[in-house]
């Protein structure tokens, strides 16, 4: 039990009702177009025909032909599935994934947009009612619980995973967070209601998991084994949806001295089992790094189990302990650097992630094991110097990220003046890392606001610099030995007509005219109505997945043609937050073909909206001398004279 952290009545509604304002701010300003919503996803599963056996019979139209404002190149599979031999495998539940089309079916991009912020406040209002109503006064493990929570319960207002995640985590604390004796099936469902929240993210399985061991100091041994036996129990139900959904399991199997961790994405992890359960626990934390979804939930199912084969006792976490999770930790990072991998915001995650359940149960060890202290505390602080300095994908803007972390941090200040929570020194350090290193992983999405004035995809710049050899991201099942045997060539993978005639256009004012690209069934680049000729094509059967062909592609040479496809791609950038990346298209389509006069009309109309008014009079003149009766140069001629 612990004592002297109570908070006063008055204190708890000044901090609650802070919050609450603070996400509802929060929630206003940041556009929801900016986010990968599950909106975005039916849509793309739609447009593909691709749409899962569950979700068939909802008959899925589409409002908005947008998929991913903020990566045209390769647009991103939705992130709540997976692609597997041609196959869809949901990384949530099936049937949260069916909840979200039902919603979607009925009510459009409007419930989608508003039932994320009403999760939000309801689980907001969960945790407020447990915190005011609990059988016990208020202590420090809520208080911590909502130094984690905090950030992602802001996310909850506008993502729909996290909004569920949320709201599943709030309903299993607050099943648990009581220390008076109650039925071993509460804190059973507690456990099945915490593992389901990891389901959905993975920073919900971290908080649980931080919880099941907070737990374990100060709650009776049958009371907690019944929470993690439900927890446990949710990661095998994920396992059996998955079979529902894809009438096959996701590959789990033992051998002699390998395990095997299949995740939902295809990926995986092979992790020997160690001369000891020392060495096999440092195997499975470094792995557990590089792997997510169903391996990670396992991983630390796995890893909590040897732990307590390994203890047994209260002081599971001694110094031994905590320098092999600090060394496991850096080894990671090792690794990582040493095979040149990129570092970037999910690598980290995982290990920040990680972190955060070790440095709440640090918040909760003696103060005399130094020792332990001092090395998770500088492995710690390593990992923030290591992102500091470190690129991250995506382009990550800290402007935004900071501001936030100094509005939030400014309200757990606040929160620390006006209550009476007496912590040690160390105590305090540690609190105040986990929410530190929360906000530095959370506010990986706040960069959204920033990334709206700025594309994150510039084809001129992409394409230019990589000239002939363009191998993009989501090409992972490219045979490395092809790629290899036409390392001269390009290659992408077909996707939307619009990404198609982004890349052809682009690839062609950076002098590209012969590549070899790939695809699957009917996504032939010939069937975009755009000339090419194909000069060699390969087929080749990968199991279970069907024909995959790639194709030795010579460009059209008719410049017509190649002024029509400038003209499409510019106009569909002829907008308010892409309009100077129109300039090239069509200044490309009136080089092309400079004797249409609509083309140097369009120009000029463009190079108006962006202040460049001598450009746009000489492109109207042209219009104009091409043809004296052409209307809408005249008349915008004219004008242009005027305001002069």
């Amino acid at each position: 039990m612990l004592s002297g952290v109570h908070i006063p009545r008055t204190a708890g509604y000044i901090i609650g009702i802070g919050v609450i304002i603070l996400y509802l701010v929060l929630t206003l300003i940041i556009p929801r177009d900016g986010f990968w919503t599950i909106d975005n996803g039916l849509k793309y599963l739609a447009i593909h025909e691709q749409v899962p056996h569950p979700l068939q019979s909802l008959n899925i139209t589409i409002h908005d032909s947008q998929i991913d404002p903020w990566n045209e190149a390769a647009p991103l599979i939705p992130p709540f599935v997976h692609r597997q031999h041609d196959r869809l495998i949901p990384v949530f539940p099936p049937l949260f994934i069916a909840l979200c089309a039902l919603c979607w079916k009925v009510a459009g991009s409007w419930i989608l947009s508003w039932i994320p912020w009403l999760a939000g406040v309801v689980t907001l209002g969960i945790l407020w009612f447990g915190y005011r109503h609990g059988r016990e006064a208020p202590n420090l493990n809520y208080v911590i619980l909502l130094g984690l929570a905090s950030p992602l319960a802001f996310y909850s207002l506008t993502l729909w995973e996290h909004s569920m995640s949320l709201l599943f985590l709030a309903m299993g604390i607050a099943l648990t967070i009581h220390y008076a004796p109650s039925s071993l099936g509460r804190w059973f469902l507690g456990g099945l209601l915490l593992g389901i929240a990891g389901m959905f993210r993975l920073e919900g399985w971290i908080i649980a998991t931080a919880w099941i061991i907070v737990s374990f100091h100060y709650q009776h041994r049958v009371r907690w084994t019944a929470l993690v036996l439900g927890v446990i129990l949710a990661s095998f139900l994920w396992i059996a949806s998955n079979f529902l959904w894809t009438g096959s399991f996701i590959p789990l199997q033992f051998s002699e001295n390998v395990m095997v961790y299949g995740t939902s994405g295809g990926h995986f992890s092979i992790v020997e089992w160690g001369a000891s359960r020392l060495q096999t626990l440092v195997n499975l934390l470094i792995t557990a790094h590089r792997q997510s979804d169903v391996t990670i939930m396992l991983s630390a199912s796995v890893v909590i189990a040897i732990i307590l084969m390994m203890t047994g006792r209260k002081s599971l976490f001694s110094s031994v302990g905590l320098i092999v999770i600090a060394a496991a930790y850096l080894v990671f990072l090792f690794f990582e650097y040493s095979a040149n991998l990129p570092i970037n915001a999910t690598a980290f995650s995982g290990g920040l992630m990680w972190c955060c359940p070790w440095v709440v149960l640090a918040c909760f060890t003696s103060k005399k094991d130094k020792l332990s202290n001092r090395i998770l505390l500088a492995a710690l602080i390593a990992t923030v110097i290591i992102i500091a300095v470190t690129p991250i994908s995506r382009g990550v803007h800290f402007g935004p990220r900071i501001l936030l972390g100094v509005i939030f941090l400014l309200v757990l200040l606040v929160s620390r003046i006006l209550t009476q929570i007496t912590l040690s020194k160390f105590q305090t350090v540690f609190v105040w890392i986990i929410v530190i290193l929360t906000i530095v992983h959370q506010g990986r999405g706040i960069d959204l606001l920033a990334r709206q004035k700025s594309q994150n995809v510039d084809f001129v710049t992409k394409v230019s610099q990589l000239k002939e050899r363009i191998i993009l991201t989501n090409m992972w099942w490219l045979p490395s030995d092809l790629a290899r045997t036409w390392d001269t060539h390009s290659f992408f993978c077909v996707s939307r007509q619009d990404v198609v005639q982004n890349l052809l256009l682009y690839m062609k004012l950076s002098g590209v005219n012969r590549f070899a690209y790939c695809y699957e069934s009917n996504q032939s680049l010939a069937n975009t109505g755009f000339p090419i000729w194909i000069e060699e094509r390969l087929t080749w059967d990968v199991a279970e997945r069907g024909p995959t062909y790639v194709e030795r592609v010579r460009l059209t040479e008719d410049s017509l043609a190649w002024s029509k496809l400038a003209t499409v791609v510019g106009l569909r950038l002829y907008k308010p937050e892409t309009m100077e990346r129109a300039l090239d298209p069509l200044q490309a389509a009136v080089d092309w073909n400079p004797d249409d006069p609509d083309g140097w009309y369009r120009l000029g109309m463009l190079k108006m909206q962006v202040w460049d008014e001598d450009g746009a009079r000489e492109a109207f003149e042209t219009a104009v001398g091409i043809d004296s009766t052409h209307q809408r140069s005249l008349k915008a001629l004219r004008r242009w004279r005027n305001e002069r």
